[in-house]
Order: C-alpha cells, then sequence, then structure tokens
C-alpha cells in the first residue's frame, strides 16, 4: 500500500504486526500538491508485514507505505524429481510437516509446474493450506508427503504400537486391567501405519503408546522370575 501523493505523514495508526481490516485507516499524509489529509488505506484483512514510513517523514508515492499479507490462506511449493513426476498430480493429499514439534497439515496440490528447473531439475507442486492459527510463516522449510496410491485394510494400527519381541512383532492387548502381548502377522504400510493380518481382533482394545514400557517391565518380570532364589 503506497501513498498516492508525495507529502507529509502527519499520522501513523498501525505498526508492523497489526492486524488490519479492509478500508481501516493505516497513516494520514498532508499532500505536497493541495496541502490537505489523505488516508492511506488497507485494501484487504490481513496483518502487516513491513512497514516504511515514520510520522513527520516526506514520503512519495513508490518506495514509502505498508506490506500486508493475508495469512489465513498460505502456498506451500514441493519441490518434486523429475524421476518422481509420472506418480504426482493435481488433486493428491499431501502431509506438509515442519521442523520436529510443529504441527502437521493436509492440503491437496493444486498445481504442478510444466517446467523443469534447470539448475535443481525439479519441478514445483503448490499446495494450499488453510492457516487461521497462523502457525505456517512464509519462509519456513517445509517437507510434504504425497499420497500416491490407497487400498482398504481390514485392522490397521500406527506403528507406534507396534515393538519387537524375539525379533516377532507384537502389540500389547488389553484384558481387565492389564496388558499381554501378542504377536502379530503384518501387511502392507506405509510411514505411520501398518496393516495387521493376524493376531489381533476387531474390537481388541490395545496399547498405542507406552508399549516399550510395557516391554521393557515385561522383560524386567521373566529376568526376575528366571534369576531368583
Amino acid at each position: 500500500v503506497h501513498p498516492r501523493f508525495p507529502g507529509v505523514v502527519k499520522e501513523v495508526r498501525k505498526q508492523t504486526g497489526d492486524a488490519v481490516k479492509a478500508g481501516e485507516v493505516l497513516a494520514v499524509i498532508e499532500s505536497n500538491q493541495s496541502l490537505s489529509d489523505y488516508a492511506l488505506k488497507s485494501q484487504i484483512d490481513g496483518i502487516i508485514t513491513e512497514m516504511h514510513l515514520t510520522r513527520g517523514e516526506m514520503v512519495d508515492d513508490n518506495i514509502h507505505g505498508f506490506v500486508i499479507a493475508d495469512l489465513r490462506t498460505i502456498w506451500a511449493y514441493l519441490q518434486v524429481y523429475r524421476k518422481d513426476l509420472p506418480s504426482i498430480q493435481p488433486g493428491q493429499q499431501v502431509t506438509i510437516s515442519a521442523e520436529t514439534g510443529s504441527p502437521k497439515a493436509n492440503g491437496t496440490i493444486d498445481y504442478i509446474s510444466p517446467i523443469i528447473d534447470e539448475e535443481t531439475r525439479t519441478a514445483t507442486a503448490r499446495v494450499i493450506l488453510r492457516n487461521n492459527r497462523y502457525q505456517w510463516k512464509p519462509g519456513m522449510f517445509i517437507t510434504g508427503k504425497v499420497n500416491i496410491s490407497s487400498s482398504p485394510v481390514d485392522i490397521l494400527i500406527p506403528k507406534t504400537a507396534i515393538e519387537m519381541i524375539d525379533d516377532k512383532p507384537v502389540v500389547f492387548i488389553r484384558e481387565g486391567n492389564r496388558f499381554y502381548p501378542s504377536r502379530i502377522i503384518t501387511g502392507k504400510e506405509n510411514n505411520e501405519f501398518t496393516e495387521v493380518l493376524d493376531g489381533l481382533k476387531k474390537g481388541q482394545e490395545y496399547a498405542v503408546k507406552h508399549a516399550f514400557t510395557l516391554k521393557a517391565e515385561l522383560q524386567k518380570s521373566e529376568f526376575g522370575e528366571g534369576h531368583g532364589h
């Protein structure tokens, strides 16, 4: 948002980081031409990300003003290697993640650039993300996991529920107030989930988290029984 005419800044009503509404006055400037005041207003709802004027400053119409961004919806850009391009299509679901501990978000690919970058040898896929809580910041480095295919399974559990005992995968099934290990046969898997073909029935309760602790307690118990006097 730039001044329409050169002049002197008489008032600055908003600062960097302030949320503004469309039509809200950002600053008041006295025009050099007419010596009358005019208001510099926001054209959109958003947040002021840059400000380039101060009270009493002489301004012109091309280098001074405000930068306002509507960050409630943002674009995430993913670099796609050429060998992966045949598997990437608009409409596919994507899980976006950033630094460790940051929340994940789901979006959809809505555009893939038709040109390969000469230096990186990648194409760009664009994902539109809702950002109502402003957890995603422009300039963040992100990773996108694209769901390129899916198939239905009867029983699907998170990988955090699986532990290895005697080199066999087990889950800890709840029975009353205790848990006991049950060997399972696994099938298809992705980065987060594993299909269970046998060893776990629908409706059975099992430990999704802290399975490692249950395994440690079991091994401790077995060690004590085997070395008792």
